[in-house]
């Protein structure tokens, strides 16, 4: 079975050039479920391909990947309490 591109007009790429600059930091979803918005508010389809490709394109980064950021940003935040923590126990042990 083959896959069809949706390939989309330059028109309409100009508009979700447009959406995905000015929105997609903002609306914090998944390109699917940040295609399914744009397909609404643009009124053609939009596939979440559509959307990634034009994230790469303007250097977005995707909002999973900031997502990662931060959790891994709060384990090594916590590790480090926990390391002064012990610390501290460690001080009032001897």
């Amino acid at each position: 079975m083959a896959v069809e591109k949706n390939r989309i007009s330059r028109v309409r790429q100009h508009q979700l050039n447009n959406l995905v600059i000015d929105e997609y930091a903002t609306k914090n979803l998944a390109d699917i479920d940040f295609a399914a918005y744009a397909t609404v508010k643009l009124g053609f389809n939009v596939t979440s391909d559509n959307v990634g490709g034009t994230r790469r394109d303007f250097g977005i980064p995707s909002t999973g990947m900031l997502k990662k950021q931060v959790r891994a940003r709060t384990v090594e935040d916590r590790i480090s309490a926990l390391e002064e923590a012990i610390a501290e126990l460690k001080v009032l042990l001897r």
